[in-house]
């Protein structure tokens, strides 16, 4: 097994107005902070995958026009590895009606190689 390329969270900053949950990650054996129920929902879908070599979450800060934005997990499988974005209300809208902004962020783009 390789080496994870993170290890923890970038930031442990909660974002106004989230819920926070601390959990126990089986997968990487550590205690974890996550804010959102599409962070949890997310984490939860990552320890059932049996895929899922390790992951962390918010494993650093992605800079944005509108200012940091924290990529919520990084994962690894046999088949590699990719930063995970969970959309912001807004932008959720626009990925369901299929907005060209959000395409390739659905089939993929974002794979760190």
């Amino acid at each position: 097994m390789r080496s994870p390329r993170f290890w923890k969270a970038a930031t442990d900053a909660r974002p106004f107005g989230t819920h926070r949950f601390d959990v126990f990650g089986p997968k990487v054996a550590r205690r974890l902070t996550l804010f959102g129920h599409r962070a949890l929902q997310l984490w939860l879908r990552l320890e059932s995958n049996p895929q899922v070599v390790t992951y962390c979450e918010r494993p650093l800060l992605v800079r944005e026009a509108r200012g940091d934005r924290v990529a919520e997990f990084w994962v690894s499988t046999e088949q590699g590895e990719q930063l995970t974005i969970v959309l912001r209300p807004a932008e959720a809208g626009l990925a369901a009606r299929g907005s060209p902004s959000f395409q390739r962020s659905r089939h993929g783009a974002g794979r760190i190689r």
